[in-house]
């Protein structure tokens, strides 16, 4: 069904579910969204996102969990290229969309959990960035929040090598870091003896 959206201008209403991704040299934020609707007919499922990341002179910011309101060229993720349909079919992504106006950006009264996750992300990799050398930055903030975008290569690969890659994967280990670590905050808290751990 959704395929039958492709190719033309279409108006969609969506809410954020990732973080913005800026490219500086086409000036297009490129984000996932939880479709509302298209054209005004309900339709779940996500889609990819590009828009203008100025307009007017003026910085679009948007965030997780923002509605957005636009007009967009539909089409079909990876219809030249099998891996890249591939790669956005494993995460149920088929459609893009291209803006082609101004979009409008409502803020939600609360804001989803992914949201905060990601705020921290940003301030573990900030801190990390202006302590320690890029190399090192890149393997502990990989090892923290699995994000092993700046672990350098050669690193990466002597972990996989050593069968200890999965350090860098988020995962149960990651989950009992950041558990013992809300403990630790709550430990005189009432509400943590009534905490209980499967």
């Amino acid at each position: 069904k959704a395929i039958t959206f492709c190719g033309d201008n279409r108006y969609i209403v969506a809410t954020v579910s990732s973080d913005a991704e800026y490219s500086a040299e086409n000036d297009r934020f490129y984000v996932v969204a939880k479709v509302k609707s298209i054209d005004g007919e309900k339709l779940g499922g996500k889609m990819r996102l590009s828009f203008p990341g100025t307009v007017d002179g003026v910085h679009n910011e948007i965030n997780i969990g923002d509605e957005i309101q636009f007009t967009a060229n539909v089409y079909k993720i990876g219809s030249d290229s099998d891996e890249i349909h591939n790669s956005f079919s494993a995460e149920r992504i088929y459609l893009g969309g291209y803006s082609v106006n101004v979009i409008k950006v409502t803020e939600p009264f609360i804001r989803p959990f992914t949201y905060f996750a990601e705020l921290l992300r940003d301030k573990i990799s900030s801190i990390l960035d202006d302590n320690y050398s890029d190399d090192v930055s890149g393997l502990i903030n990989s090892m923290l929040t699995g994000d092993k975008s700046d672990c350098p290569d050669d690193v990466y690969l002597s972990f996989k090598r050593s069968g200890a890659a999965h350090i860098m994967a988020v995962s149960g280990l990651h989950l009992s870091v950041w558990l013992s670590a809300l403990f630790l905050v709550w430990k005189n808290g009432e509400k943590t003896r009534r905490l209980k751990f499967a």
